[in-house]
């Protein structure tokens, strides 16, 4: 799907075999609010029970609730993420669940470098070709990664795009 936009090799820790699976993408905004957070586990749950997994950007927020979302529901989970594979590895429980087989971790950057604004809004591509759909929970108008990566796939095709109803200005022009 990204042809020429994809990189020639990512950094990955887990079973590859993940990336064949069936997933649906999950952006949306680092900053929600307790219903925002509610919503994202419920849509989550509903795309589990059609027997697919989710792949996200391993941010805080949206990418964070999605994918336990996923692992808690016994779905695999991917996640593009902008730098810091070898800290992320670190952590006990997403160690746990590499190992075990249950999530994918990729990266275009070096395992050793950390986070980055630029590989984050480069990763929102992956995102979108990996999926099946696409689920946008919150979008800022204009700028962030939400909306910069759903732009990006409106313009490209890459994957169905749903955004929720919600009267946060990124979402209702996204909707339009």
């Amino acid at each position: 799907k990204l042809k020429q936009k994809c990189p020639p090799l990512f950094y990955c820790a887990g079973d590859i075999s993940i990336s064949e699976l069936r997933v649906a993408g999950y952006a949306g905004s680092r900053e929600i609010d307790s219903d925002d957070e509610d919503f994202t586990r419920k849509t989550v749950m509903k795309t589990c029970a059609y027997k697919l997994g989710v792949v996200s950007g391993g941010a805080k927020g949206v990418d964070s609730i999605s994918a336990q979302t996923a692992l808690d529901e016994g779905m695999p989970l991917i996640e593009y993420i902008a730098g810091g594979l070898t800290a992320m590895l670190k952590k006990k429980d997403i160690r746990g669940n590499v190992i075990k087989g249950k999530r994918l971790i990729l990266s275009e950057v070096n395992p050793d470098v950390g986070f980055s604004v630029g590989s984050a809004m480069s990763r929102n591509k992956y995102i979108y070709a990996q999926s099946e759909a696409a689920v946008i929970i919150k979008s800022d108008l204009g700028n962030g990664g939400t909306w910069t990566g759903a732009a990006e796939n409106i313009k490209h095709g890459w994957t169905k795009l749903f955004c929720r109803d919600k009267d946060y200005p990124g979402n209702v022009e996204l909707i339009r």
